[in-house]
């Protein structure tokens, strides 16, 4: 929490050293990666997994700003595995209202959270490249692959009118898109190719932020840390780029 909360605020140094506690307390406890050779794992206790993931995402996206290797690594989350996607999580049924009238369906929200982590693997390796030698070819062709085969369910691409585009997105859809738009943009820039796409994203979503009344059904709760990152990435204040 207390680096999600320094997220927000844009103290990015310091979100790395409270999510690289909230590691070592992981690997103390026996949650992920092994601290010893011959240690076992208790990933499977409880909600183990679902710490362990969450710190994965967290230490990837700050990595990625400052421009560090990522503590956690992707053969990490391999090995581990992803989130079983059942139960009321991911098939309870939610109610959203817009313009068009009322839609409902299940939340997803477990399978969302899965397809989280198999980006920020390809962003992880993206990241790490420059310490484990991994091609630059290789984890495009991976981004690639994840773009056409993400379900439709959880991803919607963000532009210029992304105030409208998010109405009737999940909190949680609505993370994986902005995530999408940030890697994006990452590889772009790595290419040399320029477009104002990602940045009139952030604008609009900016805007968005600012109204006295947010758009988004779920208020400013709509918004997670990540879109945050997105707003450091777009004015260009993040180190790592």
């Amino acid at each position: 929490m207390l680096s999600l909360i320094k997220i927000t605020t844009g103290y990015f140094r310091d979100a790395w050293l409270f999510i690289n506690q909230a590691i070592n307390i992981s690997i103390d406890i026996g949650i992920g990666i092994s601290s010893t050779p011959n240690q076992s794992s208790t990933i499977s206790v409880g909600r183990g997994k679902h710490v362990f993931l969450g710190c994965f995402c967290l230490d990837t996206l700050i990595a990625t700003c400052l421009g560090r290797d990522p503590r956690i690594r992707s053969d990490n989350v391999e090995t581990m595995g992803f989130l079983e996607e059942n139960g009321l999580e991911e098939w309870g049924h939610l109610a959203l209202g817009d313009h068009r009238g009322i839609q409902s369906g299940p939340t997803r929200s477990l399978g969302t959270f899965n397809q989280l982590i198999r980006l920020l693997r390809i962003l992880n390796n993206l990241v790490a490249m420059r310490f484990h030698g991994t091609t630059f070819e290789q984890i495009r062709t991976a981004f690639n692959q994840w773009k056409h085969s993400v379900p439709a369910y959880c991803l919607q691409e963000l532009g210029s009118n992304a105030i409208l585009e998010t109405l009737t997105l999940l909190p949680h859809q609505f993370n994986l898109s902005i995530t999408y738009s940030i890697c994006l943009e990452i590889f772009e820039r790595r290419l040399n190719i320029k477009s104002d796409t990602f940045s009139e994203m952030v604008k609009s979503l900016r805007r968005n932020t600012d109204l006295p009344h947010c758009h988004s059904p779920f208020g400013s709760a709509a918004f997670p840390p990540v879109f945050y990152l997105a707003v450091h990435l777009s004015s260009g204040m993040l180190v790592g780029f």
